[in-house]
């Protein structure tokens, strides 16, 4: 009365006996376990392989992207001061501009550049274009102004360049001061 019922190699009071294991053929022998385990590690260092460079270029594209976006960002602030300025201004490569727009338009604006912090001077407030910290660690290192021959009227060439301790970001940017630029 002891006898107990087995399905399979299971036997229903729970007791499991190789010879039944090996009678059903269901379970794995040891050359196909370790034959896997190689199939499953070559599979695993083929999409580490892949999967690392594309990583590394996503990184540096999303890093290029956040550069060209903070180049962005600070030329358009000079941009409309410049595309405003009602007379014409001097070349400047020493990191200080001087623009003059109109009275209406707040007078007279000064950037100046120190120790990679944009300022902005305008009415005797001086004013970062950029909050400390937005720049990830990337100074600017080159702001100019340089004025650019063009048969229709007065344009600029403004340069600004970012770099950290590894790599530099250089953008040019063409203005034309409206007033200075009359239609027709």
């Amino acid at each position: 009365m002891n006898e107990s019922k087995t399905i399979g190699p299971v036997n229903l009071l729970g007791s499991l006996t190789l010879k039944k294991i090996l009678k059903c053929k269901k379970g794995l022998t040891l050359v196909e376990l370790i034959i896997g385990m190689v199939v499953l590690s070559i599979i695993i260092g083929m999409a580490t392989a892949v999967m690392a460079p594309m990583m590394q270029f996503q990184r540096r594209s999303n890093e290029l992207a956040e550069q060209n976006t903070l180049l962005d960002n600070l030329a358009n602030h000079i941009i409309y001061d410049v595309s405003m300025a009602v007379e014409d201004m001097p070349s400047s490569q020493s990191g200080t501009l001087n623009i003059p727009v109109a009275a209406g338009g707040g007078g007279p604006v000064a950037y100046t550049l120190d120790n990679g912090i944009i300022w902005r001077n305008q009415a005797d407030v001086n004013v970062p274009l950029l909050p400390e910290g937005f720049s990830r660690n990337m100074n600017v290192t080159v702001l100019a102004l340089n004025q650019i021959p063009d048969a229709n009227g007065t344009a600029f060439m403004l340069t600004i360049e970012l770099s950290n301790e590894n790599r530099r970001f250089t953008r040019d940017y063409a203005v034309r001061p409206l007033a200075l630029n009359p239609f027709g």
